[in-house]
Order: C-alpha cells, then sequence, then structure tokens
C-alpha cells in the first residue's frame, strides 16, 4: 500500500517504517502544544468519586516557584 505525507502543499510517498514515525511525531507535537496544558477530571465510576488533575504545565510552574 501506498503511504503519502504531506510536506509543504506536497505530497510525498513514503515507506511504511516513515510513514508511522511521521505520524507519531505529530501526535507527540500536539501532545506538547495542547494535551499537557488542559487539567481533566477523571471520574471513578464505583465510588463516584471526581478528582481534577491540573495540567502538567501548571505542575511545573508550581514547582519552579517554590524554589
Amino acid at each position: 500500500m501506498d503511504r503519502f505525507i504531506k510536506i509543504g502543499a506536497e505530497l510525498v510517498q513514503v515507506s511504511e517504517e516513515i510513514y508511522k514515525e511521521y505520524h507519531k511525531m505529530a501526535r507527540r507535537e500536539r501532545y506538547m502544544d495542547n494535551d499537557i496544558k488542559v487539567g481533566r477530571i477523571e471520574v471513578d465510576l464505583e465510588t463516584e468519586v471526581s478528582v481534577f488533575i491540573p495540567s502538567k504545565e501548571d505542575s511545573l510552574l508550581k514547582g519552579i516557584n517554590r524554589s
């Protein structure tokens, strides 16, 4: 199966290995740009307890401010 990635305005055919690595890098970039900057709520359905988990960015800033 042919695999393509977009580089600039051009689609470039690549191997399966390059295709997978490219998409892992793209997902990592989204994680760094978005996911760690947003807090989340986890809910235990059995105990019906919810816990707010702050963003990792907030956690890092708190650690720096303590120093």
